[in-house]
């Protein structure tokens, strides 16, 4: 029997996790016997018409204690397989893609019959239930073109080196990112902040708990401790008397920049060859401070809600966008959602996302010059 569970579902932090407390009538031997380290695990979730899968992974941690006859299983999804996990000889990828150094790096790492997806369309809808859960097109077509770009330098993995820490260094500089489906593929993809909202969230004093998507708590973090009011990139020179300035770039961060703070990131990147190259990196540093500063989480009741498209009701997914409208701290536009965390026990359910503004989501080339 399922006592409680927790499911935490992220597309910038990986891999996927779960914990699951289980309890019979027998004593707890039984219980370590019938789910030792590497049992497969699933959750589902039912939308009111059939069951959503939600996470497929395998247990590596047990624990008991006590004379309740229980006991927690923990694990991971298939990300799993490249952590822990470390190269034992150096080895260089010449002449490959982005999608290729992926699938050459899970079959060095062990990992047999890789399915590989460059789209997370297709996860999106299984989660959600929901056939409305398209991606914009114009991000499915950035990715697939960064993914068969040809990486310019071979990457050299060395001996020691843990095999995902490798491929985010690089699938990083070009703002890929790496998940596991809910059946256990693999998805190389960005976040997509032009998708359409899927649902809506709705936090107001004294709502009422029984409708769709109302928030039963929230945490909202601003802070400026760690963030910059501009950044500057300095890559590679053109020549002595030039020094780093034909690879400079500058991008302020308006919002920091009205609070009077005077933060300045610096930063020396030897891989940037071009003034466009900088731009990118500093957009970037000044997007990922941005996001390290400001944090929002509702709490929900229950796993489910009613869809913007047709009313029925849906599962709270990662790698979706909420229409949010919060009359406590003032909030009216759409929110990516970055994670989603199922809670569940016997008596109910909950669901914990985790929401990023849009425009703090800046990993593929966009043509915007400053952050506002």
């Amino acid at each position: 029997i399922c006592e409680s569970y927790e499911v935490h579902m992220g597309v910038l932090t990986q891999p996927s996790r779960f914990s699951v407390r289980i309890g019979h009538s027998g004593v707890v031997k039984e219980l370590l016997e019938k789910y030792p380290n590497g049992t497969k695990f699933e959750l589902l979730v039912h939308d009111g018409e059939r069951y959503c899968l939600q996470f497929t992974g395998a247990v590596s941690a047990r624990s008991a204690g006590g004379y309740a006859s229980t006991a927690t299983l923990k694990g991971r999804d298939g990300l799993a397989d490249l952590m822990n996990n470390h190269a034992t000889a150096d080895k260089s990828y010449s002449g490959t893609t982005y999608f290729d150094l992926v699938s050459k790096v899970f079959t060095d790492a062990g990992v047999k019959d890789l399915t590989l997806f460059d789209e997370s369309d297709n996860d999106r809808k299984t989660k959600t239930g929901s056939a409305a859960a398209n991606g914009s097109e114009k991000v499915k077509s950035d990715v697939k073109k960064k993914g068969k770009k040809l990486l310019v330098h071979p990457p050299t993995i060395k001996a020691g080196e843990e095999y995902f820490h490798f491929l985010k260094e690089h699938l990083d500089r070009v703002g890929l990112f790496l998940f596991a489906a809910a059946d256990g593929a693999i998805v190389l993809s960005s976040p997509d902040r032009e998708q359409p909202a899927l649902y809506q969230a709705i936090n107001q004093r004294n709502g009422d708990s029984s409708l769709p998507g109302t928030v039963v708590d929230f945490q909202f973090d601003d802070d400026a401790t760690d963030r910059f009011a501009e950044c500057t990139i300095y890559g590679r020179g053109g020549g002595k008397n030039a020094g780093r300035t034909k690879a400079k770039s500058t991008i302020p961060d308006e919002e920091m920049g009205a609070t009077g703070f005077l933060n300045r990131m610096v930063k020396i990147d030897h891989r940037v060859s071009s003034p466009d190259e900088a731009e990118f990196y500093a957009r970037r540093a000044i997007s990922e401070s941005r996001r390290r500063g400001w944090r929002l989480e509702y709490t929900l009741a229950g796993h489910t809600t009613a869809s913007k498209f047709g009313g029925k009701r849906i599962v709270w997914a990662r790698d979706t966008v909420v229409n949010v409208i919060d009359e406590e701290l003032g909030f009216a536009e759409d929110m990516f959602v970055e994670s989603v965390t199922l809670l569940g026990t016997k008596d109910s359910t909950q669901t914990v996302i985790r929401l990023m503004r849009l425009e703090d989501l800046r990993f593929l080339d966009d043509p915007a010059k400053n952050i506002s």
